[in-house]
């Protein structure tokens, strides 16, 4: 029964790690992509290179395993995106100096906002207004 468990933890570990690897592939793709868009739009500023070394380094302290919709702003500043099926949705601006502005609504079962959350704050603050509305499940799979 124990061997059992470990291998099942094992195997779990094994395929969030390769999740994991899939979707920084796929972010360095989309990034590589989102530049290349910056290149050609005059309408968008330069690129906000802290704002895509903040983005990492909060998918790196967070471990968010479900893959999130990124997109570049006129700013230059970068967005990840994650929305649910039931109408949840967080947003997350990456400004730099450990700040992400955000946006997060939950819904209920009928599709209607029960709450939202909305500033700028900290990866750690971030994280607890995830946890408050009880999203956590939400980006982690």
């Amino acid at each position: 029964m124990l061997d059992t468990t470990i291998t099942d933890a094992c195997k779990k570990r094994t395929a969030i790690s390769e999740s994991r690897v899939a979707h920084s592939r796929a972010y360095e793709a989309r990034i590589r992509t989102l530049r290349g868009y910056a290149a050609e739009d005059d309408d968008i500023g330069k690129v906000n290179e802290d704002s895509i070394n903040y983005f990492w380094a909060f998918m790196k302290v967070t471990g968010f395993e479900r893959q999130a919709g990124l997109v570049m702003l006129d700013s230059g500043d970068f967005r990840a995106v994650w929305r649910e099926n039931e109408g949840h949705d967080i947003g997350l601006r990456f400004l730099g100096n450990q700040q992400v502005m955000h946006v997060i609504f939950k819904r209920g079962a009928g599709g209607q906002l029960t709450e939202r959350a909305v500033g700028t704050d900290s990866f750690d603050g971030v994280i607890k207004q995830i946890k408050r509305l009880g999203l956590l499940q939400f980006v982690k799979e």
